[in-house]
């Protein structure tokens, strides 16, 4: 099966996603858009792809298209799918969904008419699929987040949109919760202070499975993510996100990333696989845009 996609962003995630596109060979790639035309075309001669100029050029290929990958800079995510919401395909966004919980409602409520997918690649690192199948049973799931607010700018955000920044940085950390625990929430306790010009945050969320999750949070904070997974034998510590060590009493297991995570961005191998499957009537793993609403949701009750 032919499966015709049209890729909307000229920047790295795009070109995360482009790279990983040609490795298949069941995906014909009609092109590229985006708004910065000069960007657009060294990118578009850089993968000899097609250069469109603007959205009614796009439209002359709409019956052709089944997938959109919109990989843009997530203050710009809602004027593209606004603008692209006459145009058939299934799509898959670049994560956050949306930089408020405003946003992603729109998301929510505009993929009932079409399918959405969001893309966490982080869910889908080797190193997450190997400790699931190691880590059957937590108990406790720790998660120590820095955000470096250094990073604002060079991802499209500005002052006023500080919070849309956390939305778009924390999803990802958020959704370890997601990713190892059982259960519903069903209670959440957060303490936030100031000390030396930082905020800290540390939230404790139960799970109806007796399941705990801590998150820490650290503002304006350059260290490095960790996550820790503890269940009654072992522990599995994430940093980087990449790499993942699980040790207990008796033993010691280190993994390093050695497939797809290596040869391409970690992750979007793999999230292009199960998009791959979604078509051919496999059994997939892709984030539905109900399950995105929720860790959003989530995010914003975290650091409201």
């Amino acid at each position: 099966m032919q499966i015709n996609v049209l890729v909307i962003g000229s920047g790295k995630m795009a070109q995360a996603y482009l790279t990983v596109l040609k490795s298949f060979q069941n995906f014909n790639i009609l092109g590229a858009y985006s708004r910065n035309q000069e960007k657009l075309r060294e990118f578009c001669f850089k993968n000899k792809i097609y250069n469109f100029l603007n959205y009614q050029q796009i439209k002359k290929y709409k019956k052709k298209l089944d997938l959109i990958i919109i990989a843009v800079s997530a203050p710009n995510l809602i004027s593209v799918i606004k603008d692209t919401k006459d145009l058939r395909g299934v799509r898959l966004l670049e994560k956050p969904l949306g930089i408020s919980l405003k946003e992603a409602k729109f998301i929510k409520q505009i993929s009932k008419k079409q399918k959405y997918f969001l893309a966490l690649n982080r869910r889908n690192y080797e190193s997450t699929l190997f400790a699931k199948k190691k880590i059957k049973s937590p108990n406790i799931i720790y998660i120590e987040d820095h955000i470096n607010f250094g990073n604002m700018k060079s991802l499209g955000f500005n002052k006023k949109n500080i919070k849309g920044f956390i939305f778009s940085h924390s999803i990802h950390l958020v959704d370890y919760l997601n990713i190892f625990s059982k259960g519903d929430i069903i209670e959440i306790k957060k303490n936030k202070y100031n000390f030396n010009g930082k905020t800290y945050l540390c939230c404790f969320i139960k799970f109806s499975s007796g399941d705990i999750g801590v998150y820490s949070s650290i503002y304006n904070s350059n260290k490095k993510w960790k996550v820790t997974i503890i269940d009654k034998n072992q522990t599995a510590i994430f940093q980087p996100l990449e790499n993942v060590s699980i040790s207990s009493s008796i033993y010691n297991k280190y993994f390093f990333p050695k497939n797809h995570d290596v040869k391409f961005k970690p992750g979007i191998y793999k999230i292009i696989k199960n998009i791959s499957h979604y078509f051919l009537k496999k059994k997939f793993e892709l984030v539905s845009i109900d399950e995105a609403y929720n860790i959003m949701k989530l995010v914003n009750k975290i650091h409201s």
